[in-house]
């Protein structure tokens, strides 16, 4: 049987070629209540997404506008749409945004920029 080894990742329907990790993670509280009677039933909450995205750094410019200065910094609120394929499911998060700006450099030549944030909805697209 044949796995799927990588999670190709797109920023605003453009394939993002220094992508190298993809972390997507989709949370919905559930809460038990112990009735009066004996009972337990259970509630859930409305689901949360989050999302890391790793990038190498080219030696030019980034390739996005939010990899580049002023992403995190910019104070508009336009919409970032992340779309990624586990094995031969698609996925959309829509209305995407960055709670984190990270880079890190090590002395073997590793240059990586990881973003975090949050999305309002994920939607299947295949």
């Amino acid at each position: 049987m044949a796995v799927a080894g990588r999670c190709p990742v797109s920023l605003n329907h453009s394939k993002a070629i220094y992508a190298k990790d993809v972390d997507v993670d989709a949370t919905k509280n559930q809460t038990l209540h112990a009735l009066a009677t004996g009972k337990v039933v259970r509630s859930q909450g409305a689901a949360k997404y989050a999302w890391t995205i790793t990038f190498v750094c080219p030696e030019d410019k980034a390739q996005f506008v939010q990899l580049q200065d002023g992403g995190i910094d910019s104070d508009s609120n336009d919409e970032l749409t992340i779309s990624y394929t586990k094995g031969g499911e698609s996925y959309m998060l829509l209305d995407c945004g960055i709670n984190s700006d990270k880079t890190s450099s090590d002395q073997d030549g590793k240059l990586d920029q990881v973003l975090s944030g949050v999305a309002t909805a994920r939607r299947r697209t295949a």
